[in-house]
């Protein structure tokens, strides 16, 4: 008996009726790969309404098609400037990838994290500014807590470098990129990936830095990109006064920058806009944060401290501020910070003062992983199994998405009578490291329980007008009185030194 028997030729009118049956089956894979992708986008839009269009000049149209490309999404319509790249089979299957990865997480953690924050974080959810300063170019769950934002500021070890033109990248580039940017995705949102078979692996040629995965997540977290500023830093890169220079041969979307400004320590600005027109700003540093990488003088901490107040968001830190190095960032925060939400690797609990701030704990503590052991916390295991102040549940838990287990989360808040009293630009000194942090309190002001905080008006915080340009690279920023009352001025002013400038800012040639 044979395994496979020899079958009769089929006759042609057989062979066009095999060949009908393979075209309709064919047919119906496609439309249901093609409902499973517009379920899938359907649920991450629940959580992240992506705007349909957007009113943008013709470089502000590139870069954010750029963005929504990087981050596996479609154009606008009549604004597609990639037509071609969307053809191509590894960004289809980026696409596909990545629709799933953001439809799991909204589904499955997402939209908890979102609903809890409503209440939880209410009372501080119209503080302007968002600092978050571990996590890199990944500020998924600040945004998912602080929605209303105007202002995240991120800090990480990638460096900010220029971006071509999107469209200008040879194919194994730009392949390589989104396939990165795809593993970032997974990263952040703690997703277990459906790897395709036939997707081709990465070849080392991917486009380098923090940008393509802060484009990324701007636009599938429902923003429209509308310009990027790059901003040097250090002494090495710092303009002694005046505007920042920036390379004249500079070529529109190019962000090509000069030498100093590429240097690996960096900043870099995106302006972003809602699908309500409200207008954002994402501050990326390149900035160490130990205490000899964090100096005084530091621009991060000379931008930070022109805040009015920040939020502040500690989470997954690996610990660091458990090192005796990092006292400096510490005293920042109590100085500076309304509210700290932070998970048990944040500022250690031994460091809180128990008169001068109310600590609401959440989920449960059992100890640091194995891999942190040596950062356990004995107090806070204490303070989780105090039965007079029982931790309250929380409804999402961490790790891979599918393998949670129970995490916990903490909301520090200073116990003040009026918001004022916490100073506002006070020089940052490191702390010894046994001296708790205790927000800063006047002379005189009585303890009280906890209290909503006002937002504080600040000259260096103002909403850009909606008619204000969309420009591919910002006109550099100045800094100063004159830039203050500029009316094309970014919502916060940054210095790129100590030293306070007084000229407006002039843009360079440009060179087309």
């Amino acid at each position: 008996m044979k395994l496979f028997p020899i079958l009769p030729i089929a006759s042609a009118p057989s062979r066009v009726a095999l060949a009908g049956i393979a075209l309709v089956s064919l047919t119906s894979c496609q439309l249901l790969q093609r409902d499973q992708t517009a379920a899938e986008e359907e649920k991450a839009d629940t959580l992240y309404p992506q705007p349909t269009g957007a009113e943008l000049s013709a470089e502000a149209q590139e870069l954010n098609d750029a963005a929504r490309i990087l981050a596996g999404l479609d154009s606008f319509v009549g604004q597609d400037k990639h037509p071609l790249w969307r053809k191509e089979e590894f960004w289809k299957a980026h696409r596909t990838g990545s629709n799933a990865i953001w439809s799991e997480f909204a589904d499955k953690r997402g939209t908890k994290v979102r609903s809890w924050a409503a209440t939880e974080v209410a009372d501080v959810n119209t503080v302007p500014v968002v600092f978050q300063p571990f996590g890199g170019p990944d500020f998924v769950f600040s945004h998912l807590l602080f929605p209303n934002a105007e202002t995240f500021v991120l800090c990480g070890t990638a460096p900010c470098l220029d971006l071509p033109k999107i469209g200008e990248v040879s194919p194994a580039t730009l392949a390589d990129t989104v396939y990165e940017v795809r593993n970032a995705m997974v990263a952040a949102l703690k997703v277990v990936p459906k790897d395709s078979k036939t997707e081709m692996k990465p070849r080392g040629t991917s486009l380098q830095g923090a940008l393509p995965v802060l484009l990324a997540l701007a636009a599938r977290t429902g923003h429209i990109v509308e310009s990027i500023e790059m901003m040097p830093l250090g002494d090495d890169a710092a303009v002694p006064s005046g505007p920042l220079a920036l390379d004249p041969s500079m070529g529109g979307p190019d962000l090509t920058l000069t030498t100093r400004a590429s240097n690996p320590n960096s900043a870099c600005v995106i302006t972003l806009r809602t699908g309500e027109g409200k207008t954002k700003r994402l501050f990326y540093f390149n900035q160490g944060l130990t205490d000899e990488a964090l100096p005084e003088s530091a621009a991060l901490l000379s931008f930070l401290n022109k805040q009015p107040r920040v939020v502040a968001v500690l989470n997954e830190t690996a610990h660091e501020l458990h090192q005796t190095n990092t006292l400096r960032l510490q005293q920042y925060l109590a100085k500076h910070a309304v509210a700290i939400v932070q998970d048990p690797s944040g500022v250690p609990h031994r460091h809180f003062d128990q008169t001068a701030w109310n600590i609401q704990r959440y989920g449960s503590y059992s100890g640091a992983p194995s891999e942190f052991r040596e950062f356990d916390q004995p107090d806070l295991i204490a303070a989780y199994k105090d039965q007079t102040n029982r931790p309250l549940s929380l409804p999402f838990g961490k790790g891979l998405i599918g393998q949670e287990i129970t995490g916990a989360l903490m909301i520090a808040r200073p116990l003040v009578q009026n918001v004022a009293d916490l100073p506002l630009r006070e020089a940052v000194t490191p702390l010894s490291e046994d001296s708790p942090v205790v927000p800063a309190i006047a002379e005189g002001s009585a303890l009280a329980p906890e209290i909503g905080v006002p937002v504080i008006e600040s000259e260096f915080l103002k909403p850009i007008p909606d008619s204000a340009p969309s420009i591919i690279v910002a006109q550099p920023t100045a800094v100063g009185p004159a830039a203050a009352t500029s009316p094309a001025a970014p919502i916060v002013q940054l210095e790129a030194n100590v030293t306070a400038a007084t000229a407006p800012a002039t843009p360079a040639p440009v060179a087309k």
